[in-house]
């Protein structure tokens, strides 16, 4: 049964919802209401989504990284607006202190980060992306982070979710490393922050830890590192082909964690592209979307478990059963 052009897909809304069950990752927002400039913007315009319990074959994480003040601003938009139409999880890894332009909670870019966290509440994360943004080693191949001592990297990242929290009226609970590279005094100073969730690149957590099935507990984090990337070529900033993307999809095993940086998104041959992409796996009944923050809470909470090659995702299972 479709529901305006789109399949019902597996997600819940809370009590009070028009729609009550969904099969697939997602169910399309009206985008009337999103967009009434009448709706007082301290009121969400739904209920916060929820991932409705069941079996799972994959589960779907998408990451934006870069978001930041002053750059591109209409394409972090558009980018958006995608993942709200489809109603369909987002990561964004916020980069918190540009050297020529921090986050303010006065300006408009946090402010934009608020309205839209109120209006479609647990759709978007924001994550922490490293502080600067700048490479300050030469650890495999580049890294802002590892490599440093564990006090800078405490001070840094304590800085940047400092600003981050100012930002975006909440902190962070997970951290994607930027040029996906950290190392294990890294995730010691993201613990003093309450940060225990990483998400670098799956071919650097290959080589530092070795590989094994994703995610993994080391160090006293959660790794759930980034498994696949739009961009094929960073020289050229070329795309993967769209249907080799779709077909890698469909061939995950586990986990489908999706690199993209809303930057890249500048004309609408791009934006289709994410559009068919997103709304391509959305339709999938057995795949369950979420963001990096809340998976990692289901996962180390144990409402979320991979046994007998699925996902069996039941939430406040050990609350229900008292």
């Amino acid at each position: 049964m479709d529901i305006n052009g789109w399949s019902r897909r597996k997600y819940l809304f809370a009590a009070g919802s028009s729609v009550s069950a969904l099969s697939g990752c997602s169910e399309r927002i009206d985008a009337a209401t999103e967009n009434d400039p009448s709706r007082d913007e301290n009121s969400p315009n739904r209920e916060p989504y929820q991932l409705q319990p069941g079996t799972y074959n994959t589960i779907v994480i998408f990451r934006n990284d870069d978001p930041q003040p002053g750059f591109r601003s209409e394409a972090l938009r558009k980018v958006e607006e995608i993942f709200i139409d489809t109603a369909v999880p987002l990561t964004s890894g916020v980069i918190p202190m540009l050297p020529d332009n921090k986050l303010t909670a006065e300006s408009e870019f946090c402010g934009a980060l608020r309205r839209r966290d109120r209006r479609v509440p647990e759709l978007f994360e924001y994550s922490l992306h490293g502080q600067t943004h700048q490479t300050k080693t030469n650890f495999y191949g580049g890294s802002e982070f590892g490599g440093r001592s564990f006090e800078h990297q405490r001070q840094d990242i304590s800085r940047g979710a400092s600003q981050l929290t100012d930002c975006i009226g909440r902190r962070p609970s997970t951290f994607v490393p930027p040029l996906n590279t950290y190392d294990e005094t890294t995730v010691q100073a993201l613990l003093t922050e309450d940060i225990d969730v990483v998400s670098g690149g799956k071919w650097f957590t290959d080589q530092y830890y070795e590989p094994q099935p994703l995610p993994f507990e080391a160090d006293g984090a959660l790794h759930v590192p980034g498994t696949h990337d739009i961009v094929a070529d960073w020289q050229t900033v070329e795309f993967v082909p769209l249907e080799e993307l779709k077909t890698e999809f469909d061939e995950a095993n586990r986990l489908f964690v999706c690199m993209l940086h809303y930057h890249h998104f500048t004309d609408e041959e791009r934006l289709r592209y994410l559009e068919k992409l997103v709304s391509y796996v959305a339709d999938h009944d057995d795949a369950g979307c979420m963001t990096l923050g809340t998976f990692g809470d289901a996962y180390l909470s144990g409402d979320l478990t991979w046994s007998d090659n699925s996902w069996d995702y039941a939430p406040n299972s050990e609350q229900e059963e008292s």
